[in-house]
């Protein structure tokens, strides 16, 4: 591994909305080994779930005299400058800290990233799960407090150090941007309907009960619970998909491992509807009928729209079923209701899910894809 410096980090999060932080872990790797730790109770200014209090141990008490949000990061954020960040499933963690950011208007520059849990996917193969604890099994790294940011953050060093050394690695292959500054969901700070809102809570619901690529019986038991105390969104997607899911799971009162991994499927491809739908593209583009949404990295929508009409492709202004493809720009859009998705992938999902064959990519594959038509 080259000698760079890479900032290995996790947060732990006092709710369901995932959009504060009440805990972060750091952890600095220079040359190879850990040179410093960073273990940050938050004060989140917000409420805390149940849930989430038993999956980290952390209450209103433990850091009520603690710094807020935008007093910790006046200090970290000189921590992470020049460092490539790590992390396992990494996107969770930055999203809750780029809400954060944006709630408290923060403004900060990009970063660029690198996922354990993708690397693992790529140089291991047929493990029963991804997981950090998973791993930390498979390479013998001790995990002794998990949910602990500091623990976690230090665990994945480890997995991030054991992967660079077993396996033959480009890292300037799995190197990702990200722009904490790009639209993003209102958060906090919600003007939509009553049932809109409901809808960007269950998001936030299942977005943090599979953020650690796990989904155990309590964590269904709480949706279930969230369900039911929710059942004015009946008739809504994705509500009533999950709510018929969760009870044919419960039904007989057992749930099996077959249940419990097609239940997190359901949820993942719910959570990630891009990412889930980008696998093995082969696009073709003349005759096809496209959509855009969102805001693009490469060229402005309006460029992108002209560059596919000349490439044959139909680009129509709304979702249908019979769209062949929903292209997705990667700085999203600050009016997406769903917080990493909008009303159209919503509507292109609904359509998919009653037989429709809309394939939902993301700019950064779409545009591969173009060149090398």
């Amino acid at each position: 591994m080259r000698a760079e410096r890479y900032a290995v980090i996790d947060v732990e999060t006092p709710n369901c909305h995932n959009d504060s932080i009440c805990s972060i872990g750091i952890v600095i790797l220079e040359d190879g080994f850990i040179a410093k730790r960073i273990h940050q109770l938050i004060n989140p200014e917000v409420d805390f779930d149940e849930i989430n209090i038993s999956i980290h141990g952390i209450t209103p008490a433990d850091v009520e005299t603690e710094p807020t949000f935008p007093e910790a990061w006046e200090a970290l954020k000189d921590v992470l400058k020049g460092c490539l960040l790590v992390g396992h499933n990494i996107r969770f963690d930055l999203s809750c800290i780029k809400k954060a950011l944006q709630y408290y208007q923060i403004e900060s520059t990009p970063i660029y990233y690198i996922d354990t849990m993708t690397l693992s996917k790529e140089c291991i193969k047929n493990l029963r799960g991804y997981r950090l604890n998973d791993l930390c099994d498979y390479f013998d790294i001790e995990l002794d407090d998990h949910h602990n940011a500091l623990c976690d953050s230090t665990a994945t060093a480890e997995l991030f150090l054991a992967l660079i050394d077993e396996y033959d690695i480009d890292i300037e292959n799995h190197i990702t941007k990200y722009d904490f500054n790009s639209a993003s969901s209102p958060a906090r700070k919600s003007i939509y309907t009553e049932n809109t809102k409901a809808l960007q809570e269950l998001e936030g619901v299942l977005s943090g009960v599979i953020c650690d690529d796990e989904l155990n019986d309590g964590e269904i038991l709480f949706i279930k619970n969230w369900l039911d105390r929710h059942k004015e969104l009946k008739g809504n997607y994705p509500y009533d998909k999950i709510y018929l899911k969760i009870e044919d799971v419960l039904e007989d009162g057992i749930i099996t491992e077959s249940e419990r991994g097609e239940l997190f499927a359901l949820v993942y491809r719910i959570i990630n509807p891009v990412e889930e739908a980008s696998n093995n593209i082969c696009i073709t583009i003349k005759d096809s009928s496209i959509c855009l949404t969102g805001e693009f990295e490469c060229m402005s929508r309006h460029e992108l729209s002209d560059l596919l009409e000349s490439r044959g492709a139909i680009i129509k202004k709304g979702v249908s079923k019979t769209l062949d493809y929903l292209f997705v720009g990667d700085k999203g859009s600050d009016k997406w209701i769903q917080g990493n998705y909008g009303s159209k992938i919503k509507k292109a999902m609904e359509f998919n899910e009653k037989g429709a064959n809309i394939e939902i990519l993301k700019e950064s594959d779409v545009i591969s894809a173009i060149l090398n038509e």
